[in-house]
């Protein structure tokens, strides 16, 4: 789950929007990371086959995957991307720079199907000095690498759950009391992921330099790399649409 955080820019930007959200769109990797979002979610769906009737399957793979639509998930996502980050200049010349290439790379290369097999266990634990440990904990504390874990894992892990509100009349599992359950477990995963957010920050951006990761925190505690985090983990929340009908 540790290596999920970094699926946080999956579902920020459609195809068709042909201004600087588009141009952001591709700098920041978003369709690369999409696929690989796709990729968690056919996981994910494969997992139930074997423990339920054919027909049930069936229903849950038809109901995620237009839940998950790429087309939905961008009209969600854009609506909220628009309305919170009204200049998105700053963060394009940001990523279009060769040090906001270099984080993109280190984040797709980190979601990639492969690289979360292979760390389904953990990731490596990282040696550093004192200064690389404090850039990496500012670093945590300017991006909402949590918050955006925690969507991701309740998304993929909500798939039987959403179709079975939905086979069963009036059962709304996301309602009344129910969204205190989901808030619940919301901070719970966010709890269980910042535990080891230092160590998994530290991994995937472990080819930046020091002076590389200092201008990283600069932009990430700048007021524009805040509205960006901000206005990205809004985005991120309404294309998954956790705990909506």
């Amino acid at each position: 789950m540790r290596a999920l955080v970094f699926l946080v820019l999956a579902l920020l930007g459609p195809p068709g929007f042909a201004d600087d959200y588009l141009q952001l769109y591709r700098s920041g990797g978003w369709p690369e990371q999409r696929e690989h979002f796709h990729a968690a979610l056919a996981s994910a769906q494969q997992r139930y086959r074997t423990n339920l009737p054919p027909a049930i399957y069936q229903t849950l793979v038809d109901n995620s995957n237009q839940r998950f639509a790429a087309q939905a998930m961008d009209r969600r996502a854009l609506a909220v991307l628009r309305a919170r980050l009204p200049q998105p200049g700053p963060a394009l010349a940001f990523f279009e720079s060769l040090l906001g290439r270099k984080i993109v790379a280190a984040e797709l290369t980190a979601t990639r199907s492969d690289q979360l097999a292979r760390h389904a266990n953990g990731l490596p634990r990282m040696q550093a000095d004192a200064t690389r440990r404090l850039l990496i904990r500012h670093l945590a504390q300017a991006i909402p690498a949590g918050e955006a874990g925690a969507e991701l894992s309740l998304a993929l892990a909500g798939v039987a759950a959403d179709s079975l509100s939905q086979m069963v009349p009036g059962f709304g599992l996301f309602s009344g009391g129910q969204l205190g359950m989901l808030d619940n477990q919301r901070q719970r995963i966010r709890d269980e992921i910042e535990q080891d957010l230092d160590n998994t920050l530290m991994y995937v951006y472990r080819d930046l330099s020091d002076p590389e990761l200092e201008e990283f925190v600069e932009f990430a505690e700048s007021p524009a790399g805040r509205a960006y985090y901000q206005a990205a983990l809004a985005a991120l929340r309404a294309g998954l649409a956790v705990g909506q009908q």
